[in-house]
Parts: C-alpha cells; sequence; structure tokens
C-alpha cells in the first residue's frame, strides 16, 4: 500500500470515528432530554395531584408520554412516569371509575344523559346499552335494531333513547326499561344519526340516501322530508329553538332547513370535500362544519356567509362544537389532535395531543 493509499485510509476512517461519535453524542442528547423532560412532567403531576387536581394532573403525566414514546419506543418504561400513572389508576375517583363491559362489538357512539347520572352506548353488535355511571352497571339493552348502531342520543328529560342503524331505521326507546316506543321507518339507506329537538317533542335523522327527516317522536310519523344533498347526509341538528335543521353532507356542502315545512333555507358551500358534522352555536346564530378537507368553518346561521376558516389540522376534521358560551370551539381530526379555537379578535388555536385517532367531540 503506498503512502497515499494509506493516507486515504487514515482519513477516511478517522472522519468515520468522528461521524459514529456525533451520532453517539446526538443519541445520548436526545435521551437524556427525553428522559429529564418525563422527570419533570411526572414531578408537576405529583403536584397537582397531593394538591388534589386530578384532571390537570392527568394531563401532565400524559404529556410526559411524547417526548419518551416518539424517540425511543422502550422509554415508555420510564419508571417515573410509570409510577404516576399507575397512582392514578389506583384512585378511582381521580381517574378511572369503571368499564362498561358487554357489549360484543365494536362500540362507536356514546351520550351522557342531562343529569349525567347515566350513560348510553351504540354498537356494531346491532345493540345498545343503558348503564349507571357511579357503577357501571347494566341498566338496559335496547335489543331490536338489524345491523349496526350508528347512534345514540338521551331524549332532554332523560326518559327515552334515540338510535339509528344501518337497517335503515332510527328506533325510540324507554330509557328505563328498554321497551321500543317507535320505529322510524321511511330511509331507504343507513341511517347515521338520530337527535331530538330540545323540547323532546321531534327527532331528526340524517342517512345515506341523501336526505335528512324530521319525526314526531311520539306518534313516528315524518313531519318533513329535508331533500337536496346529492350525497349521503352524515349528521343532521336542531337549532336550539327548534325552528331550524342543520345538514352536512359527502356533496361537500351543509345545508339549512325550516324544520317544521322541509324548506331549504341556505347552503354553506366552500368546503372541498366531504362535511362530516355540522352544529349550531348555543345563540343560534353561527353554524359550525368539519370536514374532509382538513379545515372547520364557522357560518353565518342567517345570511350563509362564511365567518372564518379554521386551518392548522393535517389530516381530516371529524367533528367541531361551540363551548356553552360559544366563544370557543374544539375541532377533533384523524391528525392525532384536538384544537381549541377562540376568537379573540380573530380564530386562533391550541393543539392537545393525547389520542391515537381523532374521535367525536361533545361540548
Amino acid at each position: 500500500m503506498t503512502n497515499v493509499q494509506r493516507g486515504i485510509s487514515w482519513a477516511i476512517g478517522t472522519a468515520l470515528v468522528v461521524l459514529m461519535a456525533a451520532f453517539v453524542g446526538t443519541i445520548w442528547l436526545a435521551y437524556w432530554t427525553s428522559q429529564r423532560e418525563a422527570t419533570i412532567f411526572a414531578s408537576l403531576s405529583t403536584t397537582a395531584f397531593r394538591q388534589g387536581f386530578c384532571d390537570r394532573a392527568l394531563r401532565l403525566a400524559v404529556a410526559g408520554l411524547p417526548a419518551l414514546e416518539g424517540a425511543f419506543p422502550w422509554s415508555y418504561r420510564s419508571p417515573q412516569l410509570q409510577g404516576e400513572l399507575a397512582l392514578f389508576a389506583s384512585d378511582r375517583d381521580c381517574f378511572f371509575r369503571s368499564a362498561l363491559v358487554g357489549h360484543s362489538g365494536l362500540v362507536n357512539d356514546v351520550a351522557f344523559s342531562a343529569d349525567g347520572s347515566r350513560i348510553a352506548t351504540a354498537s356494531w353488535d346491532g345493540t345498545a346499552r343503558v348503564w349507571d355511571t357511579k357503577t357501571g352497571d347494566t341498566l338496559a339493552i335496547l335489543v331490536g335494531h338489524k345491523a349496526w348502531v350508528n347512534s345514540v342520543a338521551f331524549s332532554p328529560d332523560g326518559s327515552r333513547v334515540v338510535t339509528a342503524s344501518a337497517d335503515k331505521t332510527a328506533r325510540i326507546w324507554n330509557a328505563k326499561t328498554g321497551a321500543l316506543l317507535t320505529t322510524l321507518t321511511g330511509h331507504t339507506d343507513w341511517v347515521r344519526t338520530a337527535a331530538f329537538s330540545l323540547d323532546g317533542s321531534r327527532v331528526v335523522t340524517a342517512a345515506d340516501d341523501n336526505a335528512a327527516r324530521v319525526w314526531d317522536a311520539k306518534t313516528g310519523a315524518v313531519v318533513a322530508t329535508l331533500s337536496g344533498h346529492t350525497e349521503p347526509v352524515i349528521s343532521a341538528a336542531f337549532s336550539p329553538d327548534g325552528a331550524r335543521v342543520v345538514t352536512a353532507s359527502w356533496d361537500k356542502t351543509a345545508r339549512l332547513w325550516d324544520a317544521t315545512t322541509g324548506a331549504a333555507l341556505a347552503i354553506f358551500s366552500g368546503h372541498t370535500s366531504w362535511v362530516w358534522r355540522a352544529r349550531f352555536s348555543p345563540d343560534g346564530s353561527q353554524i359550525i362544519t368539519a370536514s374532509e378537507d382538513k379545515t372547520a368553518r364557522i357560518w353565518d346561521a342567517e345570511t350563509g356567509a362564511s365567518v372564518a376558516t379554521l386551518k392548522g389540522h393535517t389530516a381530516p376534521v371529524l367533528d367541531a362544537a361551540f363551548s356553552s358560551d360559544g366563544d370557543r370551539v374544539v375541532t377533533t381530526s384523524f391528525d392525532k389532535t384536538a384544537r381549541i379555537w377562540g376568537q379573540n379578535r380573530r380564530w386562533t388555536g391550541n393543539t392537545l395531543r393525547t389520542h391515537g385517532l381523532g374521535m367525536g367531540c361533545e361540548v
């Protein structure tokens, strides 16, 4: 080997050693940083727990997971963090209360009664169930649908439950006994959602037959058929006063309707893909829509004009809802985050990162 070749070999070897040292140093720094961050979160969560701030303590504990789990999948076993999570899990009054076990298929919708004493669940096993919130006991099993149950909701007074199913029907049940009260028949495809009006006298359904329907909740008679969408209607909701209905559709629009006559009042156009959800603000003056196009939009419910476009999610936005005071909006997405938006002069958002998948929301 010539001197030139030896020099080249030495230079290459030196470069490899330097690169390897830099790589090891970077890995060690990242590991040390992640461990330190997790320890800080664990310490803060412990303090919050001891002060009685259970929700804050849980959020802090979970917040420590991404730093560890992202760069080092094995380091989620950090004793500090695992210890804190075990602490929460062992305190039923602070964190985990009970598992609602009984369904034999995927549970894809859930709702509280207005007084919070009961929970209703809808499942792909073809049933819905009513549960005691405190004990987790099954209070009633709603049996009768012949296919998946897609949604479930209590009446405002908690005496009834309405379900929507892939068997093309919606059904109204006695929430205490589980007895079937009324079957709402008329849709020609899957019924996606069903919801009561605030006075409990009517039900609105959204279906894959491109229509929504308003029903008399006592007799099961059709009050109005809301026709105009050109693709499946995925959600429908009453306005707070019950005079209007807003629908969301895969035809990229949301639409506003007269709940009594079925007349079309406005079309909300602007989304570039499916609209998954539409809801009214608490005072009925605005509407929020969630779309496959990765945005949510706020609209003037009277004029149909776009008020704001909420951009920031990196995947489809599946659901959106106003806070009870109407000043904030929460959105959920397939990008594994939820975002809270506030109108401090303009709608801006903060991100919550804890979930594996975007889910529905209720505020």
